[in-house]
């Protein structure tokens, strides 16, 4: 029997140094794909997944590892920006998922907040939902912006001392979620053509 599809919940596949694929979906009391490490070759372009399924835990004494959030998955601080919001939950998101949607190869970013909230903004995923960036929003918890992770960090509508650049999205006017998504696009699209040159 095959494992039911867990919507809304990520499936975390690592390369260990054995080169073989971890597989696990970490969705308590759910039927899952069971944990379980496949041996890999080097070229295999995707993992191969165990079709067994079993309950993946039920008791409430159990540990959940924590799972690689998007914006851990930035490698070289030299190939890196950091993007940076009041709150960490909203703005630079926007800003992550469209810079590496559009990123050259090899760069990629992560986020922070100056002041960061427990969790995303509610209005992230509706704001980037249909867009080419949509694929690449990070929706793990916010975390403090850092310094020495990035070659360069851009700040949006906040002040952080550690900022290298400031983007201010309007000039006090409100704007409504999607006028804000389009002006964080263009500036990460100005930001990308600045890094080709």
């Amino acid at each position: 029997m095959s494992a039911r599809p867990i919507v809304g919940r990520e499936i975390l596949v690592e390369i260990e140094e054995d080169c073989t694929w971890n597989v696990a979906s970490l969705v308590r009391g759910a039927t899952v794909a069971r944990t379980q490490q496949i041996p890999a070759r080097v070229d295999d372009a995707q993992p191969r997944v165990a079709q067994s399924s079993h309950k993946l835990f039920d008791g409430d004494d159990c540990h959940v590892p924590e799972s690689k959030s998007m914006s851990d998955r930035a490698s070289d601080p030299e190939r890196t920006i950091q993007f940076v919001c009041e709150h960490g939950a909203f703005r630079c998101r926007i800003a992550a998922a469209y810079f590496d949607a559009l990123a050259p190869e090899g760069w990629s970013s992560t986020t922070g907040g100056v002041t960061p909230q427990a969790e995303v903004s509610e209005r992230l995923l509706p704001t980037i939902e249909g867009s080419e960036a949509e694929q690449f929003v990070d929706t793990s918890a916010p975390r403090a912006a850092r310094e020495a992770v990035a070659a360069r960090t851009i700040v949006i509508d906040a002040d952080l001392p550690i900022a290298d650049e400031a983007w201010r999205t309007s000039d006090g006017e409100p704007l409504t979620d999607e006028e804000l998504r389009e002006q964080i696009k263009r500036g990460v699209e100005r930001l990308i053509r600045d890094l080709a040159d």
